[in-house]
């Protein structure tokens, strides 16, 4: 009877091939008849040592059969060089000369094993089926070690790329720190120099202040301010700093024919290279080394009366908020120009002031508060473009011209001026005769009173304020592009001064924990988190402030729905202009989803752990099975021989019984053994057949599936191989075993192996879940033809799962058996065969009154 090599580990479609070595040819043609006739396998021939190397240059074998005698060249030297090349097939040294010093040399040299001629054959078959499970077992473990490495390359890549990650994670959100830092500080400089600018009386002091503020812009070191004759148009250098003054002789001899100067009055900021703006100036002492220079027009009631020109040594150009920072700052110092200018003018002589006054746009008015009537001089209708007395000045005039949501507000504020006296300031928005809007500063007091007391004339002032309001809504959306930035990030920002009192929040933050702004605000921010240890407070807080140093450290908090954050704090000082500390900026990272990756990837490797431990019992289950067949097939042929035996001797037996009457086999009499005879060898023969599918079973699944889902699975036909290798399990643990199998189910597409894992794993969960053999096991499948789906149901009447655990039982690693041994891996693994088949898995248990697991998968429609 040939050996099925389909049995073994080789392929299906795979025959061994053996390369046969004698220099007899009779023996190579016995040899050769004796495999190809007991074997299926490819037999391949040479006759000595050189035809031997020769065919192994060009051919892979999975076996060498030699003769030791082979001519000049023994096979011992054959062996010697085949094992020096390092072929892995094994050699089987074929010898006529039986003796111990032959068969230990064959064997020191690396030899599998050796045999006698003659040859015996079922010994020599034998030896051959050994060697050949032995090269099998070598090319599987070469194959296993080469997916080990392409395994542990991949870990590898996905390490390095999740490395990657996070270094760009962390570098932009430097970037984005450092912006807010930056944009913080040009708030800082824009404000602080507008609060010192509104009290300086000197022109030369306010420009002084404006170039210390341009200086701390990053990169900015040098600038000059160049002021526009009114009259002549021409441009002259009022100051510089940074520069030579041969150097701003060399630039300053532009009139107002040069292109450049043209640009600025337009109204054209210029930034670029200096080599580009000043193409003129070739003499490289001349340039000093400038490389980026930013010229800003500056201006009053849309009127360019000077040039802000700003330039750096060390930088070749400047950021966004750096560019906005500088034109804000000309905006104000063109108001602080201007109000100046006037107040120089008003100082030196009334003529001067009335200029001042005209510069300015401040007029003058009274109001006679019987009377109604308004006097208004001509600076106040050239506020608003109008001719001097071009309106009537009435009270009803400055009610038409203002602007009606402006009006409750100035009828508040005047009625409140009548009453303290203090002085009435309002700002407002007038009409003016183009048709726009013009904000404007009205100051007055009350001049007459009655001898009741009753305000009856009112004198004061009126400023065209556009301009002052213009930069101050150029500041809010500068501040509101601020805060959007401070909203955008995904991180949590808070804002504390140096007692750690919360001044603002992000809505990130607010977010992160549901925060209610105004709960929040001016509280203790270490407060809000009760579960922080102290010594990671104050590390935070003293090492913030009192060393200015960026610090960071992981910590845990509570969510809003009770949800365990993993977070990073990073606390970082922030300081003002004169480099001291004022606040800390707290950001705080959600990271519990990257931790929780991370752990996934670890569980993940523990996964391909055990998957290499279920490969190497399978390669051990494999040879188990083998060695348990050989035996059995000895059985099995026995038993057919026996039966037929009985066939033949049963007559002879009869004709004895009948003419010499009872006698005895087995100290049993024959009349009664006769009929027990064919009974008893067919149960032998039957149970040798059975423990054969029984082991074929288990080494098909110990082989597994591949990874191929188009099979046409019959679940049936899957759950009759795992209650065949369950059947241990089922017989020890009830006594109640229920299947009912829809005889018409239809297949489903996947893979056999993988449903028949899932299967034996919900079997013996089952099984494991009964305390009592009378419990039952009840295993259903059926057709839903309306939704086409197949399903399976597993249930038990055991003790059930805790609602606490239902939830958690198709997490990796869960498991409540770890006493037993049990690595928590079969549902989540079953959940994981279930999801790639397309299928769901439902759970439905109850302590105490069982367990029923249903599957559900989509039926195979070409089949329906």
């Amino acid at each position: 009877m040939k050996t099925n090599f389909s049995e073994s580990v080789f392929k299906p479609d795979m025959k061994p091939k053996i390369l046969v070595v004698d220099d007899e040819q009779s023996i190579l043609n016995l040899l050769k008849d004796i495999l190809t006739r007991k074997k299926e396998c490819e037999v391949f021939q040479a006759e000595d040592y050189a035809g031997a190397l020769a065919f192994l240059e060009h051919n892979d074998v999975d076996l060498i059969l030699s003769d030791i005698v082979l001519g000049e060249k023994t096979g011992i030297n054959l062996l010697e060089t085949v094992k020096e090349k390092g072929i892995s097939a094994p050699v089987i040294m074929i010898t006529g000369r039986p003796g111990i010093e032959t068969a230990t040399e064959s064997l020191r040299l690396g030899a599998f094993d050796y045999v006698s001629k003659p040859v015996k054959i079922e010994s020599f078959l034998a030896t051959v089926d050994k060697a050949l499970q032995y090269k099998a077992l070598l090319d599987l473990q070469r194959r296993l070690e080469e997916e080990n490495e392409t395994y542990r390359r991949y870990l590898e890549e996905m390490v390095k790329a999740r490395t990657v990650d996070l270094e760009n994670a962390n570098k932009r959100l430097r970037e984005e720190v450092e912006q807010r830092i930056q944009a913080e500080k040009l708030m800082r400089i824009q404000r602080d120099l507008g609060f010192t600018l509104n009290t300086v009386a000197d022109l030369k002091e306010a420009v002084q202040l404006t170039f210390n503020a341009v200086s701390q812009i990053d990169g900015i070191d040098a600038a000059a301010l160049y002021l526009i004759e009114d009259a002549t148009g021409e441009i002259y250098l009022y100051h510089h700093t940074g520069i030579s003054d041969e150097f701003v002789r060399s630039v300053s001899r532009y009139g107002p024919e040069h292109e450049n100067f043209r640009k600025v009055s337009n109204g054209k900021t210029l930034y670029g290279m200096f080599t580009q703006l000043v193409q003129d100036v070739n003499d490289s002492k001349l340039s000093e080394g400038l490389k980026f220079v930013g010229v800003i027009p500056v201006k009053h009631e849309n009127k360019i009366i000077a040039s802000l020109n700003t330039a750096s040594h060390t930088h070749d150009s400047i950021s966004a908020l750096s560019v906005n920072a500088l034109e804000t700052i000309a905006s104000q110092l063109g108001g602080v120009i201007a109000r100046i200018n006037a107040e120089t003018a008003l100082r030196s002589s009334n003529e001067r002031r009335a200029m001042a006054m005209e510069a300015s746009n401040e007029g003058v008015w009274d109001y006679n508060v019987h009377s109604k009537q308004y006097y208004f001089d001509p600076r106040c209708y050239r506020i608003l473009g109008y001719e001097p007395y071009e309106l009537p000045q009435t009270l009803d005039t400055f009610k038409r011209l203002a602007h009606p949501d402006d009006l409750p507000e100035i009828t508040s504020k005047v009625s409140e001026h009548f009453e303290t006296g203090d002085t009435l300031v309002i700002e407002y928005r007038m009409k003016a005769k183009p048709g726009d809007w013009r904000w404007v500063m009205s100051k007055g007091k009350v001049f007459e009173r009655n001898e009741n007391g009753v305000p009856t004339k009112v004198v004061g002032t009126v400023t065209d304020i556009t301009g002052k309001k213009a930069a101050e809504n150029e500041i809010l959306r500068t501040n509101l592009e601020l805060d959007q930035i401070f909203n955008s990030t995904g991180d949590g920002i808070c804002l504390v001064n140096t007692r750690f009192e919360i001044i603002r929040v992000n809505n990130a933050m607010v977010n992160l924990f549901d925060w209610n702004r105004e709960q929040v605000a001016g509280k203790i921010f270490f407060d809000l988190f009760p579960d922080i240890k102290f010594e990671f407070i104050d590390h935070h807080k003293n090492r913030s402030v009192s060393s200015g140093r960026i610090i960071e450290h992981d910590f845990t908090a509570r969510g809003p729905d009770g949800t365990e954050l993993i977070l990073v704090l990073t606390s970082m000082p922030l300081k003002n202009i004169e480099n001291e500390i004022e606040g800390v900026l707290f950001n705080i990272r959600d990271v519990t989803r990257r931790v929780l990756a991370e752990k996934e990837s670890r569980l993940k490797e523990k996964q391909l752990v055990h998957a290499d431990r279920m490969k190497s019992l399978g390669v051990l289950v494999s040879g188990m099975a083998h060695e348990i067949n050989n035996p059995n097939n000895f059985i099995m042929l026995n038993a057919s021989i026996l039966l037929k035996s009985w066939d033949d001797m049963k007559p002879i037996l009869e004709a004895h019984f009948n003419e010499k009457g009872e006698f005895t086999l087995a100290e049993i009499p024959y009349s009664e053994m006769r009929g027990h005879i064919p009974e008893l060898l067919g149960g032998v023969h039957e149970g040798a057949h059975r423990i054969k599918k029984i082991v074929s079973s288990l080494k098909d699944y110990a082989r597994g599936g591949t990874a191929d889902l188009t099979e046409d699975v019959d679940f049936n036909k899957v759950i009759k191989e795992a209650l065949l290798l369950m059947n241990t399990p089922l017989k020890k643990h009830t006594a109640n075993l229920s299947v009912e199998l829809d005889s018409a189910l239809p297949p489903i597409k996947g893979s056999f192996h993988q449903a028949e894992q899932v299967m034996i794993n919900l079997i013996q969960n089952a099984c494991q879940s009964l305390t009592e053999r009378r419990q039952r096991i009840r295993i259903k499948t059926f057709h839903d033809s309306a939704a086409n789906k197949v399903l399976v149901e597993v249930g038990d009447g055991g003790v059930g799962i805790p609602k606490e655990n239902l939830k958690k039982i198709m997490d990796p690693f869960f498991t409540t058996k770890t006493d037993a041994g049990g690595c928590g891996l079969g549902l989540s693994i079953c959940a994981g065969i279930i999801r790639e088949h397309r299928g769901e898995m439902r759970i439905q248990s109850e302590p105490g009154h069982g367990t029923l697991v249903t599957l559900e998968f989509p039926a195979r429609e070409d089949r329906v």
